[in-house]
Parts: C-alpha cells; structure tokens; sequence
C-alpha cells in the first residue's frame, strides 16, 4: 500500500519547511510589517480554503500533495512574520 502524502512523520514536514524558509530568506525581502505579513498569510489561506472546497467535490479525505504545498507555505510565512515583530 503506498504511503499517501500526509502519511510522512512530522519530522520529514519540519524539515522541509527549514529547508524551504532559508531558500525563500534569500529570494524574497522580510514582511515590511506585522500587517503586511498578516495579509500574506490570509492570501495564502484563502488559497488553501478554495483547494479544500475543491477536493470537497472530489470526495471527503482527499488530501492531496497540493494542499500540503500549500499548508507548508503558510507555515513559512507565518514564521517569516514573526521577523517583523
């Protein structure tokens, strides 16, 4: 039976949500303010909120590679916020 996306143990996803910050802190400038970083990380949930209610259609539980790039994402950028503060 192959192990489906979520199945991976949770050091496999803080890592490479490590990985992916100190990538992104060499791309992309720090969040000018706590609002600024505020309406980034509701951007990205909106975004998230339209894949669950996609995949909702596509039957329950289906939560797939995309939705975990996108929880990753979040979580990026809820800790690059915390720069600002």
């Amino acid at each position: 039976m192959k192990a489906t996306p979520a199945a991976k143990s949770p050091d496999f996803w803080l890592k490479k949500i490590e990985l992916e910050y100190h990538s992104a802190a060499h791309k992309f400038p720090k969040f000018n303010s706590a609002h600024e970083g505020y309406a980034v990380i509701k951007e990205e949930l909106d975004e998230l909120w339209e894949l669950v209610k996609k995949s909702k259609q596509s039957g329950p539980n289906q939560f797939s590679e995309q939705h975990l790039r996108k929880t990753t994402q979040i979580t990026l950028i809820s800790t690059a916020a915390f720069n600002v503060v």
